[in-house]
């Protein structure tokens, strides 16, 4: 499965230590009605956040990378699966 790639310009100036960013988007997925985050796993590295699991729908699966694109983060990679 080919995952999406979501690129948001940051400075050098502007990024945040990876354990900053992998705190925040792990609780903003967390908090989400929507997602369920004991079926996503979250890595952080160089600014860059990848999300893999499984997600019930399409719309889901959006959302979860819309939710991860937070300040601070340069891309979002999508290796969600959407399934039962």
């Amino acid at each position: 499965m080919i995952g999406a790639l979501w690129t948001v310009g940051l400075s050098a100036q502007q990024r945040v230590d990876d354990g900053v960013l992998y705190d925040r988007v792990h609780r903003k997925l967390n908090n989400h009605p929507a997602l369920r985050i004991r079926d996503l796993r979250v890595e952080v590295s160089d600014g860059v956040v990848t999300i893999e699991g499984r997600v019930r729908s399409e719309p889901v699966k959006r959302r979860a990378v819309k939710v991860a694109s937070i300040k601070g983060v340069s891309k979002v990679v999508n290796k969600l699966e959407v399934g039962p």
